[in-house]
């Protein structure tokens, strides 16, 4: 676990009044743990309590490894995942990420009519808003792919601006410019998957400009 980003979502939490929450978006799991699954249908979740308890619910297809402060609690094809995290949960509010699947969900409320599931996606979003060094880091070495795919002529014309939820965003100063990097976004996406490892990237999105984008701003870096 990243014990600083852990302790800031726990601080939103208790500025939010939610003394648990089940995060399951893939990148929010992966700025947490470090870990990277694409569970497809089967379920992966994170469950957080604000005394600091963390515990993994995963596949064993999954093959996550052991992690200190990290509670694994593993299950099969076979086994009723939903009813293993409800077990889990502590009675009242529940925090529950905006993307969870229903199927999930529901069986959760069945097997724990005593818990009250509420909208608990903000803890880590907001945490995920304040950029740390590692993650400055990495979109910093982002640009320099971004430079090297599209080339310096269009690379003097575009930045990236931001990398949220697996969501890398190059902002263009116009949108003639913004037109040319659409075309190159599969090279891009390649040479960044194939250079940053440890940047999980699910998406690669070109915007136009911005009020008060100017020359300066977009290459500071």
């Amino acid at each position: 676990m990243n014990k600083t980003r852990l302790s800031r979502v726990i601080a939103n939490m208790e500025a939010q009044s939610l003394e648990q929450i089940v995060v399951t978006s893939t990148s929010s799991v992966y700025y947490l743990t470090g870990i990277h699954v694409e569970p497809m249908e089967r379920m992966l979740a994170l469950y957080i309590h604000t005394s600091g308890r963390c515990v993994l619910y995963a596949n064993e297809l999954f093959a996550i490894p052991p992690q200190e402060d990290l509670e694994l609690l593993l299950h099969t094809d076979s086994d009723d995942p939903a009813a293993l995290l409800a077990a889990g949960v502590a009675p009242g509010r529940l925090g529950i990420d905006k993307s969870w699947p229903s199927k999930f969900l529901i069986r959760v409320l069945e097997a724990r009519p005593d818990v009250a599931p509420v909208l608990g996606s903000a803890p880590v979003d907001e945490a995920r808003m304040i950029k740390d060094e590692a993650e400055i880091a990495a979109m910093r070495r982002a640009s320099r792919n971004n430079d090297q795919v599209v080339g310096q002529a269009i690379a003097s014309h575009s930045a990236v601006a931001d990398f949220t939820d697996g969501v890398l965003t190059i902002r263009a100063e116009s949108t003639v410019w913004a037109t040319q990097l659409t075309y190159l976004i599969p090279q891009l996406t390649d040479t960044i998957r194939r250079n940053l490892k440890g940047l999980t990237i699910t998406e690669i999105r070109v915007t136009g400009p911005a009020a008060g984008y100017t020359r300066k701003w977009a290459r500071r870096r």
